[in-house]
Order: C-alpha cells, then structure tokens, then sequence
C-alpha cells in the first residue's frame, strides 16, 4: 500500500502556479515546432519531403508530447497525492525548461 502525501496550502498553491506557468511556456514552444515542422516540409513537397524528412519532423512533436504527457501525469500524481511535492516540481521544471532544450539540440543536430 502507498503511503497518501499530505500537501500544506502553499505547497497547494506553488504547484498549480507552476503547472500554469508551465502549461503557458510549453504552448509558444508547441506552436514554433509544429511551424517549424510544417516550414521543412511545404517547399518541396509533402509527399517527397515526408519520406525524407519524418525522422527529424517527428522529433519536437514526439518530445512535445512527452512534455505534455509529463505535465499532466505530474497533475494526476498530486490530485491522488501519489509523489512527494518536491519530486513532482522536478519533473515539471523538466517539462519546461529541459526538453525543450533536448528537442532544439536534436533539431540543431539533424539538420
């Protein structure tokens, strides 16, 4: 059996700022990528661009979606008070500020 977390009101309160503010600063990175993405591969066609360019195309999307899979398996976790605050808070500073790093290094790599 887990043992049940027990949350102060501040603690309450700090976590759903940052959830917000993470939320807010994985939307502008969302939209460039998926830009970006759709911007390698309208010159030259979609057809041929997409045989040659799906691995680098897919990169951002698939590390946006684990940003937002993280973002909100980190608000599932403190709803049924599963993880220690400070664990969860982590995560999301990863969510925020460490993947998209990761993806704009794989995007500077492959092209």
């Amino acid at each position: 059996m887990s043992q049940i977390e027990a949350y102060s009101l501040g603690v309450k309160v700090a976590f759903w700022c940052l959830w917000l503010l993470c939320a807010v600063f994985l939307l502008p990175f969302a939209y460039v990528m998926i830009y970006m993405i759709c911007a390698s591969l309208m010159p030259i066609g979609i057809k041929s661009a997409f045989a040659i360019n799906w691995p680098i195309g897919s990169w951002p999307l698939f590390l946006i979606l684990a940003e937002i899979i993280i973002l909100f398996r980190s608000a599932s976790q403190f709803l049924n008070k599963a993880k220690p605050a400070s664990l969860l808070i982590k995560n999301m500073a990863l969510t925020a500020f460490g993947a998209p790093f990761i993806a704009f290094g794989g995007c500077i790599i492959a092209g």
